[in-house]
């Protein structure tokens, strides 16, 4: 069966292509090295899976698929007390299956970035230690057409409504707990991300303690995320209420302390412009997004292309904070209505950049060469304390 509102849509594609397929909401098998049960190595990802509550399943929506995981995962992040975490919740039309290539990309960008941390390191006599990933899986489609090329998904967009409520649902269940588990390691460098409906997951995991500021060696990353203007205002308060201090009367001083004590940044939003699936398909149904809202714009980022490898990286710092050009390509210039307070609005705890098509190409364009490359370079930096990261 197709479902009930993509029925019609469906019936379409099935014409012209053979039909479509529904996605069970399982436990999808991984290899046995990547499951938290494997407590011996402490580096590498490991992938836990939340059932969203599909009609007809036994458990409970948003519970883990297998319980001991939360308890294994916990167990397998105090090996390691040096340790960077990266836990990322993924988005509409991907699982944690070996058919989608959301999961390969996620284990290049965590090899990515142990090259990163340690060659950055190894120049600010620094020791590294082995990142630890966790991929956070959950149904994500609902139903694909088949033989459908990954450039038309979106001809799945009546089910969007459906699939965001099922993310909420993963939110409000395990997954809290999971992000409470990570988060309580405040002494180590911690990095959450979420993408599209990912964000929404994460949206609602954080809701019910509005007041939990980001610890100062903790970061979010929101990368297409179908998030509105109005369900911000959680995000901004997990920085806390020093960005007021920074909206119109904070000083440069002000801005230069914090960001010495690095206390900005905590929250950095990428949105690709040419993102349809947030820009017209989830804003018509929910209202003005995060990332589309010019009022709270704070910076534009662009790439110049890199083929398949990401550039060695310096350890240099920020000489310009109008426009930091970095190491892996990637360019932050301040929006235009900062262009006289490029230090505020670098210091300040909220990032909302518009991202071009040089940087990401569309709305599930996350984990190719200039975005990781450019993610790598920003956690890499900040994990080995270079100025002004």
């Amino acid at each position: 069966m197709c479902g009930r509102w993509g029925f019609a849509l469906c019936l379409l594609v099935s014409l012209a292509i053979g039909g479509c397929r529904t996605i069970a909401d399982k436990e999808w098998p991984v290899d046995p090295g990547e499951r938290p049960s494997n407590t011996g190595s402490p580096g590498g990802i490991r992938i836990i899976q939340i059932n969203e509550g599909s009609a007809g399943y036994p458990q409970v929506a948003g519970q883990l698929f297998t319980p001991e995981h939360k308890d294994q995962l916990a167990q397998w992040l105090r090996q390691s007390p040096d340790s960077p975490i990266v836990l990322y919740v993924h988005g509409w039309h991907h699982n944690a299956s070996g058919k989608k290539d959301n999961l390969p990309k996620f284990r290049e960008f965590i090899a990515q970035l142990d090259r990163d941390i340690c060659a950055v390191g190894r120049q600010v006599r620094r020791a590294c230690a082995a990142v630890q990933g966790i991929y956070v899986g959950w149904r994500g489609d609902a139903q694909d057409a088949i033989f459908l090329p990954r450039i038309l998904e979106f001809t799945d967009a009546p089910t969007f409504h459906e699939r965001k409520e099922a993310s909420s649902r993963v939110g409000m269940g395990d997954l809290r707990q999971v992000l409470d588990l990570v988060r309580d390691f405040k002494d180590r460098d911690v990095f959450v991300a979420g993408h599209s409906l990912g964000a929404n997951a994460l949206y609602n995991a954080l809701r019910e303690e509005p007041h939990a500021e980001v610890a100062d060696r903790h970061e979010y990353f929101l990368l297409n995320p179908a998030i509105t203007s109005k369900e911000f205002a959680l995000f901004d308060a997990l920085t806390g209420e020093q960005d007021g201090a920074l909206n119109g009367e904070g000083t440069v001083i002000a801005a230069r302390e914090r960001i010495a004590r690095r206390q900005h940044r905590k929250v950095l939003l990428l949105q690709a412009t040419k993102d349809t699936t947030v820009g017209k398909i989830f804003q018509s149904a929910y209202g003005l997004p995060i990332g589309f809202d010019l009022n709270r714009r704070t910076h534009t980022a662009t790439a110049r292309p890199l083929g398949h490898s990401c550039a060695p990286l310096t350890a240099r710092g920020v000489p310009d904070k109008c426009k930091t050009a970095l190491d892996s390509g990637l360019t932050i210039q301040v929006d235009p209505k900062f262009a006289e307070q490029c230090e505020v609005a670098y210091a300040k705890g909220v990032w909302i950049a518009w991202a071009d098509a040089s940087l990401s190409g569309s709305h599930g364009d996350i984990w190719d060469p200039e975005q990781r490359c450019a993610l790598s370079e920003l956690i890499a930096k900040r994990v080995n304390r270079i100025e002004d990261f």
